[in-house]
This record gives structure tokens, C-alpha cells and sequence, in this order.
């Protein structure tokens, strides 16, 4: 009976882990730590763990890329957006998420195209696909890769997309995220750690120094022409 009850304690206690140990876990980082990470505020107050949760009884409100409305963008210069609980909910084959559309300037070859999603306590990791103008994708899908900070950049995710004579026939790209990623941390860059490497003291990072993957958050996006 004991065993029994011994049991039942630890699966609740790691039942609510991913397959990776990441923040569904209660004593990844021990109590109070873990407390700090699962309270980590996104831009409308609820926590990741609660938009990941609700995210998952949301309803599907769109079926095709051609059921959203697109943002239109005015030209070459950044345009800064929110993808939020207000966008609508589609089922792409990695999951449920909020899809942002974008009507494209237009493009031409030897552009591309910068998405960046800095990092905050949350941070949305964004994954793209061209559209032509009847919204077929054209080429696979884009995804964006965590790059520590750098001089004036912050953390962020970030994805370049380079315009050729395959893909400048697109007219809009769709902005998602995958269910997978969703809960994942990534760590942040420690002022203080990198100020100590720099004078040759070996400090490890803080695991508590660490931003979630959420469904939603901020992006920037802008065409460049490529000197």
C-alpha cells in the first residue's frame, strides 16, 4: 500500500513534465525558482502555462490561410505586430496556433525578409510560409533560430527569409508557431556572467535566467534590399 501511495506522489509530482523536463515540471529548478519561472507574465497576465492550456480548448476559427485577414504591409520599413488571443486559431499539422497574415509589399529578387521576436519573461518562436495569391504555399516552411544577445539586439528569435526567382511570386506570409516548442525555455544572456567571462571568471549560468516559448507575443518584421 505503501508503494501504491509512493507511486501516486511521484506521478503527480511529474506528470505535468514534458518529455524534455521543461517547465510543466514543479522541481525542475527546485521550489522557489520554479515559482518565479511559472509566474513569468505574458503581455495580457495570464501565465505561458495558462495560454498553453487554453490554447489547447480553443476552438478552431479558421481552416485556411484564405479565411484570415491580412495586415497589410506600407512599404520597407519595420512593421512591429502582436499575435495574441485575438487572431485566429488554426490546426496546421504541428498543432493548434494563432496565425498571423501578412500582405506583403511588393518583392523582388536579391530582398529579404528580417522577423524578429525579442525576448522578454515570454517569447513567441515563429514559424512562416510564403503564399501565393490564391494562398498556396510556396516552398516549405520557414522556421526562426534563438540568437543571444548582441550588442544592441536582444535575445530573439530570428528568421531570414531571401528573395529569389522560386519564392518572389508571394504576395503573403502566414506567421505561427509550433505546439512542440510551446513551454520550452531558453536562457537568457546574464549581463553579469558575461561581464565576469570577460575577466576570466568561469560563472554558470543562472537557470532561472530563462524566457518561455508562449502562443503569443510581438514581432517585428521588414523588407531589405540586399547591397
Amino acid at each position: 500500500m505503501k508503494k501504491i501511495i509512493a507511486l501516486s506522489v511521484l506521478l503527480l509530482l511529474t506528470g505535468c513534465a514534458d518529455k524534455d523536463g521543461n517547465i510543466l515540471n514543479p522541481n525542475l529548478f527546485g521550489p522557489s525558482k520554479t515559482n518565479e519561472i511559472a509566474e513569468a507574465k505574458s503581455v495580457d497576465g495570464k501565465t505561458s502555462v495558462d495560454l498553453i492550456q487554453s490554447l489547447d480548448k480553443q476552438a478552431v476559427t479558421a481552416q485556411h490561410f484564405s479565411d484570415l485577414t491580412p495586415f497589410v504591409m506600407s512599404g520597407d520599413h519595420i512593421e512591429n505586430l502582436t499575435i495574441s488571443q485575438k487572431d485566429k486559431v488554426m490546426h496546421l499539422d504541428s498543432g493548434k496556433s494563432f496565425v498571423r497574415l501578412i500582405k506583403l509589399a511588393p518583392i523582388n529578387d536579391g530582398q529579404k525578409l528580417n522577423i524578429n521576436s525579442y525576448a522578454r519573461e515570454t517569447v513567441f518562436a515563429p514559424y512562416a510560409q510564403l503564399l501565393n495569391k490564391d494562398f498556396s504555399a510556396i516552398e516549405g516552411e520557414y522556421q526562426s533560430t534563438f540568437k543571444s544577445q548582441v550588442l544592441r539586439e536582444r535575445d530573439r528569435y530570428e528568421m531570414v527569409i531571401n528573395i529569389d526567382s522560386t519564392n518572389k511570386t508571394a504576395q503573403y506570409i502566414a506567421i505561427y508557431t509550433h505546439k512542440d516548442v510551446l513551454g520550452k525555455t531558453k536562457q537568457l544572456t546574464d549581463p553579469e556572467q558575461a561581464y565576469n567571462k570577460e575577466n576570466g571568471i568561469n560563472q554558470p549560468p543562472r537557470p532561472w535566467y530563462t524566457t518561455i516559448n508562449a502562443p503569443v507575443g510581438s514581432i517585428s518584421l521588414n523588407l531589405v534590399t540586399q547591397e
